[in-house]
């Protein structure tokens, strides 16, 4: 199916990744558009995502309070800005 982003232009939906550290607001509103979703493990739910020992893969699918029976697309521990050169 297709949509469209904020200036009205037409998008394909199967090319949109919706990136969030949230579960009930990001990873729970793209599955509610059913959009993929990159889920930030590190992000506001630290510990409770990915625990002291497990990583993200293990515990992002799993759901929270909340958000039944929601799950992440795709999930990785952290997201990390790299400035490259001047600016």
């Amino acid at each position: 199916g297709r949509g469209r982003d904020p200036a009205g232009t037409s998008v394909d939906r199967a090319r949109v990744l919706c990136v969030g550290d949230g579960v009930i607001t990001d990873v729970k509103g793209a599955h509610d558009q059913g959009l993929d979703c990159l889920f930030i493990a590190k992000g506001i739910h630290g510990e409770a995502a990915v625990g002291r020992r497990r990583g993200a893969e293990s515990r992002s699918r799993r759901p929270f309070s909340g958000a039944e029976s929601v799950g992440a697309t795709h999930a990785m521990g952290d997201l990390v800005l790299v400035r490259l050169g001047p600016g």
